[in-house]
């Protein structure tokens, strides 16, 4: 894909090279590779962000502000601010039906920092651990999530995510787990969340991933 075809990102499988547009007291990094079109910069600034458009991204259209608030709020981290300077959210994994985690906080996964992330939850992405929309192609379902129990001590970050090298769940240190509309399936400092996508207890871990060592 040309690193300057937004349309071509969010499709399983399907890579590009990270961009920066500079602007007037603003410049956006854009990694396509963590795209997964939630479109959400387009519904806050849609006259910025226009994937119908070559560049697709015109800082000039809105204040340095606007464009700020904008980026903040991707949730995959490929929006970014080259030069961040709000703190970062609340540290949370939201756990998305059908879906992937939306990881926010002060967050370590993979090698990699920043704000938000999406990692994958049902097994089959081609750039783990971070999601590229596999889930939607293989039809994963995920709707039945369970709870764990509370410890009561609220985690506050920073976040770091363990990816195992071999087939195993995430560990996630310092965020609590919760629904969209914000209900608490985990308050622990550490939590285990499925990545194979096969646990009876999702978005927990069950074990499965012992049974389907290719996962």
């Amino acid at each position: 894909m040309s690193p300057d075809d937004p349309t071509a990102a969010g499709r399983p499988g399907v890579h590009g090279s990270r961009r920066t547009y500079e602007g007037d007291g603003v410049a956006v990094e854009w990694d396509p590779t963590l795209c997964i079109h939630t479109a959400r910069c387009i519904a806050a600034q849609p006259a910025v962000f226009d994937p119908a458009r070559r560049p697709w991204v015109d800082l000039a259209a809105a204040s340095p502000e606007d464009v700020a608030d904008a980026v903040r709020r991707c949730p995959t981290g490929a929006l970014q601010l080259r030069e961040e300077t709000a703190p970062p959210p609340e540290p949370a994994v939201e756990v998305r039906p059908d879906g992937p985690l939306f990881v926010r906080g002060d967050v370590t996964v993979a090698g990699r920092t920043g704000h938000r992330f999406a990692l994958c939850r049902c097994g089959a992405t081609g750039n783990a651990p971070f999601c590229d929309n596999s889930h939607k192609a293989i039809g994963f379902r995920a709707r039945d999530n369970a709870r764990d129990e509370l410890s009561g001590a609220s985690p506050a970050g920073p976040v770091e995510v363990r990816v195992p090298d071999r087939p195993g769940p995430y560990r996630v240190r310092g965020a609590r787990v919760v629904t969209p509309s914000g209900d608490v399936l985990a308050d622990a400092e550490e939590c285990v969340l499925c990545r194979c996508g096969r646990s009876a207890r999702k978005p927990f871990c069950d074990g499965s991933h012992r049974d389907h060592p290719q996962a």
